[in-house]
């Protein structure tokens, strides 16, 4: 192990992105520099630890060398001094993990945004004649632990080091306070998911993508295989998990017939009537996500083709008023601007969006709305 513990978290760093296991992680944590430096990045100061930290953070060291640590003994504790201990604790386990883990997420970054998936899926998906869809449900940390730590130990062989781990993870008054580690674990369980799919035997007969907890699986086959495949994929990821996290449709679906994958329909079209084998993978936003998204912000009634005022920001500033409507508006472009109609929805919203707010800000001013629509440039610049 190198001396200076920068220097070694490099090396651990360089280590995983060999795909080799990480040896010796435990030890680390008996470096005091480290602490220090994960204390200064937590509370933004330069200046060195108050005296009665570091007596605890030197005892906290101590057993970890004598291998008498419990991470409940110091979240169990109220005192400052503690909770100040645990941040540090946490930050310093976290430096670690982040460096075992940088390599494996760096090269899944970019392939990670639904965008992405979408392009992926219109590149790869041409020979796929079934569906199927399906949903990882998250359950609480504790009751993943077991399939959590398996797939931890695949990059760590330091079994001192998963046991602080697996300490972390019982203990769950830590969360609220670094939630940080929380999204971490997340990352490593869904990675491990998309892991074991792929190692199965059947993984050469499908394509697979993810996109947060849902996912969709092509298959090109005859349906009564496509059929044996989905029991297969059923089984053999509950085996792994214990059928905690797995929710499939029973309903595979052709690939002409429309699937709903994150909000969107997706399925395939042919682009010519004169040659029905030219085809193109299509995602749309549904008509009726669209009515939804119209009503839940009381734009209006799309059905009724009615627009409504927005009662509840009467007493709001116009510039408020105008902040809220753009960030809803921002809120449905960053979520479906992907998507191959969505000009045309867009363009829906922004009508009744529009209407909304000159309805409002009219009601607002005690005018109307023809009135207000000769002085209304500032309001059309919005969108």
């Amino acid at each position: 192990m190198a001396k200076n513990p920068f220097h070694q978290l490099v090396e651990i760093r360089k280590v995983s992105a060999r795909n080799q296991p990480v040896k010796d992680c435990y030890r680390l944590l008996y470096k005091k520099t480290l602490w220090k430096k994960n204390y200064q990045e937590i509370f933004l100061t330069k200046a060195n630890i108050d005296d009665n930290i570091s007596c605890l953070i030197d005892q906290v060291i101590n057993q970890l060398r004598w291998g008498h640590f419990q991470f409940s003994e110091i979240t169990n504790r109220t005192e400052k001094e503690y909770q100040i201990v645990t941040k540090v604790y946490l930050r310093v386990i976290m430096s670690v993990m982040l460096q075992i883990y940088a390599p494996v997420f760096t090269l899944k970054t970019e392939r990670t945004s639904l965008p992405h998936k979408i392009i992926e899926i219109k590149k790869t998906w041409d020979e796929v004649t079934w569906v199927i869809k399906g949903e990882y449900i998250d359950v609480p940390l504790k009751q993943k632990r077991a399939f959590l730590l398996e797939k931890i130990r695949e990059k760590v062989a330091d079994e001192r080091f998963i046991r602080l781990l697996s300490q972390i993870i019982r203990n769950a008054r830590w969360r609220n306070e670094f939630p940080e580690f929380d999204r971490l674990f997340q990352k490593i369980y869904f990675f491990g998911l998309d892991t074991e799919m792929m190692c199965e035997p059947f993984s050469e007969q499908i394509k697979y993508i993810r996109y947060q907890e849902e996912f969709l699986i092509g298959i090109k086959s005859r349906k009564e295989n496509a059929v044996n495949v989905q029991q297969e994929i059923r089984l053999a990821l509950g085996k792994k998990t214990r059928f905690l996290c797995l929710k499939m449709n029973n309903t595979i679906r052709h690939i002409h017939q429309s699937t709903l994958f994150f909000d969107c329909n997706f399925f395939r079209i042919p682009t010519s009537t004169d040659n029905p084998t030219n085809t193109s993978f299509q995602f749309h936003i549904p008509d009726i996500k669209l009515k939804q998204y119209v009503q839940k912000y009381n734009y209006g009634n799309i059905d009724d083709r009615t627009i409504d005022p927005r009662k509840a920001c009467m007493n709001y500033s116009e510039e408020k008023i105008m902040n809220i409507f753009q960030k809803e508006i921002h809120q449905f472009k960053t979520k479906y601007y992907f998507a191959d109609n969505f000009k045309s929805q867009f363009h829906t919203l922004i009508y009744y969006a529009k209407g909304s707010l000159l309805k409002t800000i009219a009601m607002k001013r005690r005018t109307t709305v023809n009135k207000l629509r000769k002085k209304g440039c500032e309001i059309r610049s919005l969108f």
